[in-house]
Formats: structure tokens, sequence, C-alpha cells
């Protein structure tokens, strides 16, 4: 039985769309037209640099280094036990049964059978090629359907499991951590090991696992009717939204250790979170101002009625609503953060563009610097890709 919650199916053809959208007038049939044109011509001009000059050898062999850098190559069952509980908390939160009772059409329905033919068709056609992205396919298939299969049909009936799931994440961000790094029962891997795209994604984290409730303080504070806490929230925020990200993190690492104790040394790394930490803290406490006055009064107003305190307010009413209101913001400050890890090599640490640069030293491929370059480019583009998709789906799913 439909829900009487779910929205109208969706009646609009493609023909419909793209008149709709692309040809709609003259003028946008006119600006549809050139820029058809112009994505003909630079895909026939790409088509013909891959074909005629392009010389991929490099990336078999230097992809471990982009991707994991200089992490010992005995310890790399780590990343792969990393690599596998992400891919099954991912699963077990993937399943929404609130958003799937209420717009059943507009959820994502994973389809097994369509899923288990790609895999099968990859592994046939793509076995003999790319053996190790094989067995990563199969592996990320495997253990994310087992956990969305273990969520839906076992999981999902325990309203506590759907309430805390999300503490998932934060153990699976502190596992990682221990796993990565070591400690605790683990050789403890040197910090100058990390780099590639393992140090991008582990500053880019930290960072926003950081940056995002300090940047909650700084907007309650700014809307704090204490002048004191309001005057040192607003001073903090515009002095640091008025200075560059490079300077922020050159007093990280120069001037941070000159302040502290002398048997005081926090890492590079660290240091590196840490000015992360401290600049995309004022943006985001800028963007989610942006949603705490998007609620009306009246809602402030209500929670008092009812006998809440003010935490209770914020945690039950506000806070929920400005974020699901500035979740587009915040996404793109996200995005922007992964982006300046590329600063860090400025710094002197080889996340992905350094350790780039790193190989493009070797005289042996001064002249694959364009490949090099553009797989980087890929890898920086996916990771943003998904970060905007997964704001997208928290986006939609707090719309239920």
């Amino acid at each position: 039985m439909s829900s009487p919650f779910a929205p109208p199916p969706n009646q609009v053809t493609p023909s419909a769309w793209l008149r709709k959208n692309l040809f709609s007038s003259p003028l946008n049939t006119l600006l549809t037209l050139v820029c058809l044109v112009a994505l003909f011509a630079i895909a026939q001009a790409f088509w013909r640099w891959n074909t005629l000059s392009a010389d991929w050898s490099i990336l078999p062999e230097t992809l471990r280094l982009l991707l994991i850098g200089r992490y010992p190559l005995e310890e790399t069952w780590r990343l792969k036990v990393v690599f596998g509980l992400v891919c099954l908390v991912a699963g077990l939160s993937w399943y929404n049964p609130i958003r799937e009772e209420l717009s059943p059409r507009r959820s994502f329905r994973l389809r097994p059978w369509l899923w288990l033919a790609l895999t099968a068709g990859f592994v046939v056609f793509g076995w003999r090629y790319f053996p190790i992205t094989t067995v990563t396919l199969l592996a990320t298939s495997t253990l994310f359907g087992l956990g969305f299969t273990l969520q839906r049909f076992v999981l999902s009936q325990f309203a506590v499991f759907i309430r805390w799931r999300s503490l998932l994440w934060l153990l699976l961000y502190l596992a990682s951590l221990w796993l990565i790094i070591g400690g605790f029962g683990l050789p403890v891997i040197r910090p100058d090991r990390l780099s590639g795209l393992l140090l991008s994604l582990l500053v880019t984290i930290s960072a926003i696992a950081l940056s995002f409730p300090l940047g909650v303080l700084l907007a309650l504070a700014r809307q704090s009717e204490l002048i004191i806490l309001r005057g040192l929230a607003i001073t903090y925020i515009e002095i640091v939204r008025g200075v560059p990200l490079i300077s922020v993190l050159f007093l990280a690492q120069v001037m941070l250790p000159l302040v502290l104790p002398g048997d005081v040394r926090p890492d590079r790394i660290l240091r590196a979170v840490l000015g992360f930490t401290l600049f995309d803290a004022a943006y985001l406490a800028e963007n989610i101002r942006g949603g705490l006055q998007s609620i009306n009064q009246g809602q402030w107003d209500a929670a008092r009625a009812v006998g809440l305190n003010l935490p209770q307010t914020l945690g039950l009413i506000i806070l929920p609503q400005a974020l699901r209101v500035a979740t587009p913001a915040i996404a793109g400050q996200f995005i922007s953060l992964f982006k300046d890890t590329s600063l860090l090599s400025i710094v002197g640490l080889a996340e992905l563009l350094g350790i780039t640069q790193a190989i493009l030293a070797n005289p042996d491929y001064r002249n694959q610097v364009t490949e090099l370059y553009l797989c980087a480019a890929v890898i920086y583009s996916l990771g943003c890709f998904g970060i905007a998709q997964l704001s997208r789906r928290l986006e939609s799913s707090s719309e239920h």
C-alpha cells in the first residue's frame, strides 16, 4: 500500500525534459548547439592527443605512490582493512526506512541482479588487464552488499540502531586512525611515511571532524546575547577569514612550536590539521549562522512554551533545521578543504600533489608530465564528486 505522503510519479519524458531545459527558446537552442560543438571539439582534441601522443605507462608504475605514498608495503594490510570497514559501514548506513516509506520513487534501491551483472561483466572482461581493480571491485561489492542487506532486513527493525548509527562513522574514524598510524599493539608508522592520497584524506577527514563542532560553537557564540562572547566570536571569525590559508599553514608549521614549551613538539601533520581546523571553522561558522538565521523566531517561542531548555531547543529543534539549510554551503566548504590540501606540498608535506611533483622529479618521467597531472586531477575530481553526492543524500534524507 502506497504512503499518502508519497509524491506523484514523475511523468516528464526525456524529450519533454530536453525541450524544457535545452531547447526552450531560440537563444537557449543556439547556446546548446554552441556548447555541443565546443564539447565535441574538446573531446576530439583529447582523443587525438590520447591516441597519438599520450604515454600511460607511467600509471602502473606510480599508482601505488599516488595512492599510499611511502607507506610500508608490509603494513598495507591495515589500509585494506580500513577500506573494507568503510565499505561495510557505508552499506550499514545506506538504507533509510523513513525516506523509503515517504518517497519510494525517489529513494535509491539497490538492484542486486544489475550490480551482480556489472561485477560479473567486469570480472570476465577486465581480469586480464586489471586484476587488482577487479579484486577491489569484488571486495567492495561484497562488503557493501553485506552491510546493506544486514541493515535492510535485520537492523532496520531496531529503532535504536537507526537513531544512533551515525556513531558508526565516529568509531570507524577512530579505528582507522589506530590502524593507519599504529600504537596500542600495532607498530607505529613514522609520520614521514604518510604521503600521497592517504595523507590528503587523513588531513581532510581529521580537519572536518574537528572544524565542524568548532564551527557550530562559533556560530552559536556569534548569535549569543552575551556581548563579550559574541565579540570574541566575531573577532576570531573576521580575522581568520581575512588572511589567506597558506599564511595560517605557515603559522601552524613555524610559529606554533615557538609558543609551546620546549618539550612539546607537535608533528607536522598534526600542525597541518590544526591549521586547517582553525581556518575552516571560521567559514563553517558563517555557513551555519546563515542556517540559524533562517529559523523563524516562532520556533524558539514554541520550544520555550513546551518547557524545553536551551540545550534541548538547540539540539532537537533549531540545529537540525539550520544544518539542513546550510548543508550545501557546508559541503562546498568541505570540497574546498579537500582541494586545499594541495597546499601542504608548499610546507614540506608530500600529499597527492606533492608526491606527484616528487615522481616527476625523476628524469625518466620528464616526458609524461601531462599524464601524471591528469591522473591527479581525476583523483581530486572523484573525491570532490563523492563529497557532493554524500551531501545531496544527507540533504535529501534530512527533508524527511
